[in-house]
């Protein structure tokens, strides 16, 4: 490790336990000496999950009655497998897997092993993550992992999760095969690791919980940071789902479990001074002294803190994948030094916001194509091509018929306006002196009042006026007769008046 350890000197973080640990001396992996069943070279069938808590029967003599199947039951059913590959891996359908290696062991816990194996697998190589259940002890997180790979994690596989390959059947154990994470090696994440590095663990929890998964065992040891700078997270069996299935031992989480884990996630990684933000929480906590942040994100319990936050974890491990030289291994951390260094200088191109996939659309529809923007070097705007008139017929070089054509593409006159109102005119007082039924008389009358009527209603001191003198109207118009009643009226208060 000559060359990367004199390039990882020129840095800052040089020191750091993640960069120490990825340039420790090259060893050779050693073989297990544990005893591995050999396969029955089948593909595991559809199985039922087993109910655990029912104690089970002691063996007797006698002949176990067994009840057969319903006549409607799909023989199909019994040969079904129990996991599809994706379309990657679909010519492993079938197909047996032989070792032409020792297997190399990575991890041992009280439930399952996981190997590195190397072989055969029809007349393929193939060196593969293999996963063993063994079936004499009590499995956890079997099948709600299975289901998880079938559904919620099918489209994050290869992504952020590894790719699960197929399930196979061996002799006392259950090997489910998966991808590796890189053809090289991968590390464990740390908390010392560059920030580009930490904010790729955080983007894939953060698509994790998109899918609505809780992974529920947040440690750095199941974050795995591949030759190719690519985090992978693994160990599936403690998780939940916003959709649970009870079936499968799948158990429901909310959305506060999950804001929660992302809390842990940045804590174990140090993601932008959470840690210290963490133990300013728990301090404050101590003191019954909380802020408004605090209500939304509560700190973590004491004694969790002390158990689980708060506790020593293991340094990082380093895997290198059997059959490589120390020159190849050189070489593979040589070009993650240049992809580390160019995300920290051009930021990561995960960053960028990735376009939505369009809707298939059925095959008779064509999108009809949108004409190209010519280049503009000069940086001024194009105006937009303008599309050819068609050419003039006869009728519309008539001048009846443009002015028809103008008349209607002329916009319509404005509405009339109302008039402001005017002050209200007094109308003239009809004559209460006249008659309804009868017309109106002119404003002035002359009326023809004899001598002989008035000399007859005054008295006998008074000498009888001089008869009135007729006025005829300028205009030609009908006398009007005035009735005897009304003319008595007027006699009398002209008698008034002359009095």
């Amino acid at each position: 490790m000559t060359l990367a350890s004199t390039r990882i000197a020129s840095r800052s973080d040089a020191s750091s336990l993640f960069f120490t640990t990825l340039c420790a001396a090259f060893e050779h992996p050693q073989p297990s000496r544990r005893r591995i069943p050999q396969e029955t070279q089948q593909t595991i069938p559809l199985e039922l999950p087993v109910d655990w808590s029912k104690p089970e029967h002691p063996a007797s003599s006698s002949p176990r009655r067994t009840k057969s199947l319903p006549k409607n039951f799909p023989r199909a059913t019994l040969a079904k497998p129990i996991y599809t590959p994706p379309k990657e891996w679909e010519w492993t359908t079938g197909l047996p897997f032989q070792d032409t290696e020792p297997r190399i062991p990575l991890s041992s816990g009280a439930m399952c092993d996981v190997f590195v194996r190397t072989g055969l697998l029809g007349h393929e190589p193939l060196q593969y993550i293999s996963k063993q259940w063994l079936t004499s002890t009590r499995w956890h997180g079997f099948f709600s992992e299975l289901a998880l790979y079938k559904v919620q994690l099918k489209s994050l596989q290869g992504r952020v999760v590894p790719t699960l390959i197929n399930v196979y059947a061996a002799v006392g154990a259950i090997d489910v095969a998966m991808k590796l994470p890189h053809a090289s090696f991968w590390i464990e994440a740390s908390a010392d690791m560059p920030n580009v590095l930490k904010k790729r663990c955080v983007q894939a929890y953060e698509q994790l919980h998109t899918a609505g998964v809780l992974h529920g065992d947040v440690e750095l040891r199941h974050m795995l940071i591949g030759g190719d700078a690519r985090v992978t997270l693994i160990d599936f069996q403690e998780s939940k789902a916003l959709a649970p299935n009870p079936a499968v031992q799948l158990a429901a989480a909310s959305p506060e479990e999950l804001r929660f884990e992302m809390r842990k996630v940045k804590y174990r990684l140090d993601y932008e001074g959470a840690r210290e933000l963490e133990h300013q929480r728990v301090l404050r906590a101590k003191r019954s002294s909380r802020r408004a942040e605090d209500v939304r994100d509560p700190p973590v319990g004491l004694a969790e803190w002390e158990s689980d936050w708060h506790a020593s974890r293991p340094d990082p491990r380093r895997f290198v994948v059997p059959g490589q030289s120390t020159e190849d291994l050189e070489r593979a951390i040589e070009h993650f030094l240049d992809i580390v260094d160019k995300l920290e200088r051009d930021g990561d191109p995960d960053d960028e916001p990735q376009s939505v996939p369009s809707r298939k659309r059925s095959p008779e529809f064509k999108r009809p194509a949108l004409p190209r923007k010519p280049a503009n070097s000069s940086g001024r705007k194009v105006p937009p091509p303008v599309s050819p008139r068609p050419p003039k017929r006869k009728a519309d070089c008539d001048e009846e018929n443009q002015s028809k054509r103008a008349r209607k593409l002329s916009p319509p006159p404005p509405p009339p306006q109302p008039s402001p109102p005017n002050k209200r005119k007094r109308e003239p007082e009809p004559d209460v002196y006249l008659d309804w039924d009868e017309p109106h008389p002119p404003k002035r009358l002359a009326l023809e009042v004899t001598s002989t009527v008035v000399a007859q209603s005054l008295p006998s001191d008074i000498p009888a006026p001089p008869p009135p003198v007729v006025v005829q109207p300028k205009s030609p118009l009908t006398p009007v007769q005035v009735p005897r009643s009304i003319m008595f009226r007027w006699i009398g208060k002209l008698w008034k008046v002359m009095s």
